[in-house]
């Protein structure tokens, strides 16, 4: 892979393919739709060519905003392949962000899936502007199919793209603050691919389900691999993932824990529909098996009584599990942030291969993984062969030792040019001699594996000095089945509370049994009833212990609920909490908390 320094040189190696193989596919009014390599090749050859007929010259920014479909794959490899920058931002952005990145970019085009985005759009207010084209066909304004047109009238030569030339201007999804421009080369993305593919090669016996948010640089990365490797890539979404993993029968999945905390949930909901005895059994079972799995020696006494339990599991539930997810899932590589240890201990004792990795936006994105061979339970993985890392004490700025934690620090070629149009934020945490400070909090485990611990920025000091780092205690919090997300909070306060926002199906269920009416489409109607609050107060109490390994200054005082957050407006993309604005959102249930601590 190291002759693969551009987007244009990845194209020119798709040519080396079988031209028949497909490519991408996806369905649609249920039939299943499918583009070829050679398809591609030639979609992207009339689309780059086209971008240039009409006038843009190298350097220049394309704004797409769009879902991940197979169009967004095709025109931003058309517009890096014309030494052009795109821009990427999904279809639900909202409109502030979408006036936002079109102005500070200075997009001279703007690509939309919809009218819906364009009626976002103050098209007036932006002088930078020259065309506005859709994905899907809308009355009355220009269609992508005219740039193809023009592209495959056209005699133009495309101009020859450098591994330093800026490919794309991805802007952060905003869990803190207004979005940074992160700025990545040609040379950024393509350094990724050879210590990837090294690890996990891919065939044509192949097939990868996409999933992720199409501009999401860990998504990018990974249809980067399966087009070098020539093979398929199925499109799915949220709504039908299950039943496309039955179908399609994928054997790499690029995922976020939230898709395995789902599919989780819904098997212990399952479980716990039996009788009490059979739930016992299940639960005993289950344990035994997580134990049996995590045990390496191979002579061991407590693994002969183990065996059973877990034989049992393996040739019931697990291979139900396994089955479900269509037979030949080989693994999938988990990004975005950190595995719980329960989900991590749950698939690894079903022999399901979840490869956790980490990585940045910044990183372009991926800095460690754990590669198959290992296990590597708990941890990122180790850090990438063409990458650096170290442990740096906030404090004093001194190198730590393996097993100290602090803030972490990497370099290496994936590491962004900085943030674009935006020099004093690029200062802080990029700087002259190549490191990149990412904020986040970790540690090098014994075997030297990464794990993450939480962001610097995350941590909450109480009023006596105690420093709390919130993620161990809202992963504590979502384990439960009737909580989806929490978010803690108690800067400067005595004791800490949290906004919760209820698992609705659970909820329901619970209503139920306690004989409270619920209405599905108005939940926050039971919000106040005492018998529910009473509930999830005896809940949340009994997971934040001290039983449970949390120390008096780390449980929590209050609570209060929250409505269910919304992809878009709480929650980036790929279904992280945007803490700050969530912050704000509930600023008035957050001081209701802060009176009663301080009372």
């Amino acid at each position: 892979m190291n002759n693969i320094t551009t987007i244009q040189t990845l194209l020119k190696k798709t040519k080396k393919l079988n031209s028949s193989t497909v490519a991408l596919s996806w369905h649609e009014h249920q039939l299943k739709q499918t583009i070829t390599f050679e398809e591609l090749r030639s979609l992207v050859d009339d689309y780059s060519k086209g971008f240039i007929a009409f006038g843009l010259e190298p350097g220049d920014r394309v704004a797409i905003f769009s879902s991940n479909i197979a169009m967004w794959l095709i025109l931003t490899l058309s517009i890096n392949n014309a030494g052009l920058i795109d821009v990427p931002r999904g279809e639900n952005s909202t409109e502030d962000e979408i006036n936002f990145i079109i102005e500070h970019s200075k997009a001279k085009v703007a690509i939309t899936e919809n009218i819906d985005i364009i009626n976002k759009l103050k098209c007036n207010e932006h002088k930078s502007l020259k065309y506005i084209f859709t994905i899907k066909e809308e009355q009355n304004i220009a269609n992508i199919k005219e740039i193809a047109f023009k592209g495959q009238k056209s005699k133009e030569t495309l101009p020859i793209v450098q591994p330093s030339d800026t490919a794309s201007i991805i802007y952060t999804s905003g869990t803190t603050g207004i979005p940074k421009g992160v700025e990545l080369s040609h040379g950024n993305f393509m350094s990724q691919l050879s210590p990837i593919l090294k690890y996990i090669p891919l065939d044509q016996n192949d097939k990868c389900l996409s999933i992720l948010p199409a501009w999401h640089v860990f998504e990018r990365v990974v249809k980067y691999a399966t087009l070098t490797s020539g093979i398929e890539t199925y499109y799915s979404t949220q709504k039908t993932l299950m039943d496309d993993m039955l179908r399609e029968q994928p054997t790499l999945l690029a995922s976020v824990p939230r898709i395995w905390e789902v599919i989780y949930s819904r098997i212990m909901r399952k479980l716990k529909e039996g009788s009490a005895l059979k739930k016992t059994a299940l639960k005993l079972a289950c344990s035994t098996s997580i134990s049996y799995s995590k045990n390496n020696k191979k002579y061991s006494p407590f693994k002969l009584i183990q065996a059973p339990f877990h034989n049992l599991l393996d040739k019931s539930l697990y291979k139900t599990l396994r089955n479900r997810l269509g037979g030949k899932l080989r693994f999938a590589i988990s990004g975005g942030s950190a595995l719980p240890n329960y989900i991590d201990n749950f698939f690894h004792a079903a022999g399901i291969k979840l490869l956790e990795g980490y990585g940045l936006t910044e990183t372009s994105p991926v800095i460690s993984f754990r590669k198959p061979n290992e296990t590597a339970l708990f941890s990122a993985g180790k850090i990438l062969e063409s990458n650096q890392a170290k442990i740096i004490d906030p404090e004093t700025g001194v190198e730590l030792s393996n097993q100290q934690e602090g803030v972490l620090y990497v370099k290496g070629p994936n590491v962004m040019k900085g943030y674009y149009r935006n020099f004093e934020e690029t200062q802080k945490v990029l700087f002259s001699d190549g490191w990149l400070n990412t904020g986040d909090r970790a540690f090098f485990d014994a075997n030297q594996n990464l794990v993450i611990t939480g962001r610097e920025k995350d941590i909450i000091v109480l009023s006596n000095g105690e420093n709390i780092n919130p993620v161990p205690i809202e992963k504590a919090l979502t384990k439960s089945d009737y909580i989806e997300y929490a978010i803690v909070t108690g800067q400067d306060w005595k004791r800490l509370s949290s906004l919760i926002v209820p698992n609705l199906e659970s909820l329901g269920e619970l209503c139920k049994k306690l004989s409270i009416i619920y209405i599905e489409s108005n939940p926050e109607n039971i919000f106040r009833h005492p018998s529910i609050i009473s509930f999830y107060k005896k809940e949340i109490k009994k997971i934040i212990s001290a039983k449970n390994g949390f120390k008096s200054h780390e449980q929590l005082f209050d609570f209060r609920f929250a409505k269910p957050f919304s992809i878009g407006k709480e929650l980036t993309l790929t279904l992280k909490p945007k803490r700050n604005l969530i912050e704000q959102l509930y600023k008035v249930e957050i001081t209701s908390m802060k009176k009663a601590i301080h009372q």
